[in-house]
């Protein structure tokens, strides 16, 4: 649907989209395993070939699946951001409060942190932040580590592709009785009767079917699609042959054929893929503890998320969040600012990395000079300190707002640079550069500055009155108006320090009857109207009929919001999606035991 405006039978898109399907079929590299590892008793090449990657490192030729028909072991060693946010919010924690955190050793039973994973407010926290698995944690009320571990696998495709992701929820509520789908499968009343983990489905397969360990691993890695898809069909007759082997045999209770094939149904449906008990558990734990942070230090734990970058959001609806928990957005500031995002004291501070066209070279420069002999005083002063800023850097600096302590509006600010830079490049139409001077006589402003004495730089801060004659060639000229602020915010940072932007447009919704996000769990049942900025996205086909539909998180100044498109709705409006908004959209509020949607029947951008 975002599609639908374009003439995709005219060229040059009719040509353009016949060579992208050609391409699209076609291998453009050997790809390299982000963290596989091939282990031998001898050197490897005895035993396989191997080649230079572009990377610069040796690789197999082979494939994984050849590599383990060889009887070699190969182990995926994976990294994850969501341990470097704990440990760097744990180590902001220590310096600012003075408190020691170890993540190992938290409570589990914390109420704090209960309530915030049983009403779903997760974002940043890991794993449990994405839009499905906060409205399946304010399903399940999970407030305890056990129903996390089980939620993390309950939303993995395979319990959901099965139909138990539901069936879990209601059982777990207590909305529908706990049946196990084969007597001979006990083991399951700890999930209500419900195949959640891939050990549920060896075990099954071996209690049923009567099959050994290793032939159920064997049909797990099948069902998956790890294995050979022939061996996949010669274990379905396996598992039914042997299902009526073992009820011969006595080994199993007899029932009737009719549970054997649900049962089958419900196994194959793992072919989506399902998580081991101790990668759920694994990832409850590291979950458990970005929620305690975000719990007690929202603003060292939301800096930390800020700076890793690689959460299921954007930066900037990081930053929406944080501004929701109550935290003080502040702009980066040359002064006071690291290169990443800082927390304390309830406020997060935007690290200069964020301001755009920054390079690493002038960024490093720039802290470590104020390491070295404090705080700049002057827009001269830090230009003579940091002659590596280029221009357009220095002005970004300025337009985001992070040179607003040398208490000039941001446009006095940007005339007295270009003062400064064509000073420099010796402009006649400017008074004559004086001499270089000691830098503890005045700043580039006229005012005395005790500081140390300094021989001659690229910029003298100091100067006499023909230099105080150049700078006075600044005019008063008053700051940018909050709107302009705000749109340059987003073009040099990406963020919208200064306020959210759908609170400029609140009047102008609220007279068109909009619903803030934060109220919509009062309106289940009732048409409404939303708005929000697009925060992400996940385009889905229904099942039965293979159309396309898509998941909508809408974000106000108040809250999030999921909206759902059918395909109906989607094919209408979808291609008006191509952008992040703000819109505005009509639907029913859809109340699924305290997941809150909105269903939509209309769309458009504001």
């Amino acid at each position: 649907p975002e599609t639908a405006g374009l003439p995709l039978g005219r060229e040059p898109y009719r040509t353009l989209l016949a060579e992208a399907r050609d391409l699209a079929r076609r291998p453009r590299h050997l790809g390299v395993h982000a963290g596989g590892v091939v282990i031998a008793d001898r050197p490897l090449t005895d035993l396989f070939p191997l080649q230079w990657a572009c990377k610069g490192i040796l690789i197999s030729q082979l494939d994984m699946y050849s590599i383990e028909d060889l009887g070699l072991v190969k182990i995926d060693l994976l990294a994850q951001r969501g341990l470097a946010v704990v440990a760097d919010a744990a180590r902001a924690v220590a310096v600012n409060a003075g408190v020691t955190v170890d993540p190992a050793r938290l409570p589990d039973d914390d109420p704090a942190t209960r309530r915030l994973i049983s009403s779903g407010r997760t974002m940043g926290c890991f794993y449990i932040e994405s839009p499905g698995m906060r409205a399946l944690l304010r399903k399940l009320k999970a407030d305890t580590f056990a129903v996390v571990v089980a939620a993390s696998s309950v939303i993995r495709p395979g319990p959901a592709d099965s139909g138990m992701s539901r069936s879990f929820v209601l059982r777990h509520l207590g909305k529908e009785p706990p049946t196990l789908p084969h007597p001979a499968l006990e083991f399951l009343r700890e999930t209500y009767g419900v195949m959640i983990y891939q050990e549920d489905v060896m075990r099954a397969l071996s209690a049923v079917a009567g099959m050994s360990l290793a032939e159920a691993d064997l049909m797990r890695r099948a069902m998956s699609f790890k294995g050979d898809r022939a061996d996949f069909l010669a274990l379905k007759e396996r598992f039914f042959s042997g299902a009526e082997q073992a009820m011969r045999d006595g080994r199993a209770p007899r029932v009737e054929p009719e549970v054997i094939t649900e049962l089958w149904r419900q196994i194959s449906s793992f072919a989506g893929y399902a998580f081991c008990k101790a990668h759920s558990a694994s990832y409850a734990v590291l979950s458990f503890q970005s929620a305690w942070l975000k719990a007690h230090y929202p603003a060292e734990f939301m800096a930390a998320v800020m700076s890793n970058g690689g959460g299921f959001y954007s930066t900037a609806a990081y930053l929406e969040e944080a501004r929701r928990l109550g935290l003080e957005i502040l702009l980066p500031d040359i002064n006071r600012s690291e290169d990443v995002f800082t927390g304390k004291d309830r406020q997060v501070r935007i690290g200069l990395q964020q301001v755009a066209g920054m390079s690493r070279r002038s960024l490093d420069a720039l802290l470590a000079e104020r390491r070295r002999d404090g705080f700049f005083i002057s827009l001269g002063d830090l230009l003579a300190r940091v002659p590596q800023l280029a221009a357009d850097e220095t002005e970004n600096l300025i337009r985001c707002g992070a040179c607003d302590g040398f208490e000039l509006s941001r446009p006095e600010l940007l005339w007295r640079h270009a003062l400064l830079r064509r000073r420099r490049a010796g402009d006649p139409r400017l008074p004559a550069r004086p001499g270089a001077r000691n830098r503890d006589t005045a700043g580039d402003d006229g005012q005395h500055l005790p500081a140390p004495v300094r021989t001659a730089t690229l910029f003298p801060v100091a100067g006499g009155a023909d230099e105080r004659a150049a700078l006075s060639l600044v005019p008063a000229i008053p700051d940018y108006s909050p709107a302009e602020k705000l749109r340059q915010e987003m073009e040099i940072l990406g963020l919208s320090v200064s306020g959210h932007p759908v609170a400029a447009l609140r009047p102008w919704l609220r007279g068109r009857g909009v619903v803030p996000n934060c109220d919509l769990g009062g309106w289940a049942g009732r048409r409404v109207k939303v708005a929000g900025i697009l925060i992400t996205a996940k385009s889905a086909t229904v099942r039965t009929t293979g159309e396309a539909m898509k998941f909508l998180t809408l974000e106000d100044e108040t809250d999030t919001c999921e909206v759902t498109l059918f395909p109906r709705v989607y094919a209408r409006y979808g291609a008006r999606l191509l952008s992040r908004g703000p819109y505005l959209v009509s639907g029913v509020v859809e109340d699924d035991h305290g997941a809150v949607t909105v269903t939509a029947d209309g769309l458009e951008i504001i």
